[in-house]
């Protein structure tokens, strides 16, 4: 009888022990199902206030970028790379992926800029416009973004505009910026003023970087144009801006940026293109079928005769066959000096062999010679330009004011 009782009473325990189980998995059932996702009723104005550019680049000489805004008031941005299969493989391609958002309304500008040892420097330039909403608009630009004003204007009086404007060209001319001190003062805008030709039609364009200075308010400050270029010298020109009661301006070139006091002229300022009375100046073109390309010269008195000798030809058409699979070379018509030292070359280099041969470099090659200079560009593009057999390459001078 005990024995019955004591089995009743565990048979009793394990009922209830089941039924709480079964309670419990019911209870974890229904918290795991799934619920309805709630609408974000924000979603459409956070795509529209937000932007995505996306620049290609590889891992090992490609370009390695980097992004500037101009105003993060008005817009913020970050970058990351988005790689289109493993990331560790040698050479692997990437995108160079920038998201702008807006913050505030209002006007910028964004700057992508590139940098490789092979394929030089690439600058991306773009406007930002954010409206009332935070709609936001990226507009691509040819170069970089200035503050719009009165400049912008065509109703202004004449007399309170005043121009300057400085000659280059695409693929290695000096890539110009300006900055005026006191925009409460003046402002200006730029532009590229390529005349009657099509930029995308001619390699190595001609154009004159046209700056427009507006008079905003009487009083004096500076502004500064700078020139820089892969290939050349940079340009610096320093001018003094002088706005009268009438809002008439006055523009005095100077040797030095202005310092906040009148100071002595270097000159008068340049208004017209063409009118510019420095010395013009001689830069050497590469050209190989039908692209051209600017010459780096190194700092030795090889490449110094050299361009002193391109000055008295001006062009240079050599018939170079190839040597080596890694170079095609031709014999020079007279002898240049040497500064032989031993260099592992890259391709794009321009080498000087036994002072009386010039080669152009495709591949890879460690031996005693002298460096002549440099041309930007990649070695596929490279190989595709000189091909396998004989090629007729031409060496010239770009002249510039």
């Amino acid at each position: 009888m005990n024995h019955l009782k004591t089995a009743m009473v565990v048979l009793g325990v394990l009922i209830v022990a089941v039924a709480v189980l079964l309670v419990g998995c019911k209870s974890s059932e229904t918290t795991k199902k799934p619920t309805k996702k709630p609408t974000n009723s924000s979603d459409k104005l956070d795509k529209d206030k937000t932007k995505q550019l996306s620049f290609h680049s590889f891992e090992g000489g490609g370009y390695n970028y980097s992004a500037t805004i101009d105003d993060e008031s008005v817009a913020t941005c970050s970058a990351k790379k988005k790689y289109s299969g493993d990331k560790k493989e040698k050479g692997a391609d990437y995108e160079y992926v920038v998201t702008v958002e807006a913050v505030a309304k209002g006007e910028t500008g964004l700057t992508v800029y590139g940098q490789s040892d092979n394929l030089g420097e690439e600058y991306n330039y773009f406007k930002i416009t954010v409206d009332e909403d935070l709609k936001l608009t990226v507009e691509a630009i040819n170069e970089p973004y200035s503050a719009t004003g009165p400049a912008a204007t065509d109703d202004v009086d004449p007399q309170s505009k005043a121009v300057v404007s400085y000659s280059s060209f695409d693929g290695g001319g000096h890539e110009f910026t300006t900055t005026i001190d006191d925009e409460s003062i003046a402002t200006y805008t730029s532009v590229r003023d390529y005349g009657s030709e099509d930029p995308s039609e001619i390699e190595g364009a001609s154009y004159y970087y046209v700056v427009t200075v507006c008079a905003v308010a009487p009083g004096e400050t500076g502004m500064s144009i700078i020139g820089d270029s892969p290939v050349m010298e940079p340009e610096e020109h320093y001018f003094q801006i002088t706005v009268d009661a009438d809002l008439k301006i006055t523009l005095t070139e100077l040797d030095a940026p202005y310092n906040g006091t009148s100071q002595d002229p270097a000159g008068p300022a340049t208004t017209d293109p063409g009118e510019d009375d420095m010395e013009p100046k001689a830069y050497p073109i590469v050209t190989i079928g039908d692209r051209s390309f600017p010459l780096g010269l190194e700092n030795n008195s090889s490449a110094e005769a050299f361009l002193e000798k391109l000055k008295e030809v001006g062009s240079l058409k050599l018939d170079m066959q190839d040597y080596g699979g890694f170079e095609k070379v031709a014999d020079l018509p007279w002898s240049l000096p040497t500064n032989d030292e031993t260099i592992t070359t890259v391709p794009g280099d321009i080498i000087l062999y036994q002072g009386n041969k010039i080669t152009v470099y495709y591949d890879e090659n460690t031996y005693e010679f002298t460096k002549l200079g440099h041309i930007d560009v990649t070695q596929e593009e490279l190989r595709e330009l000189l091909g396998a057999g004989d090629v007729t390459v031409e060496f010239w001078l770009e002249w510039t004011e």
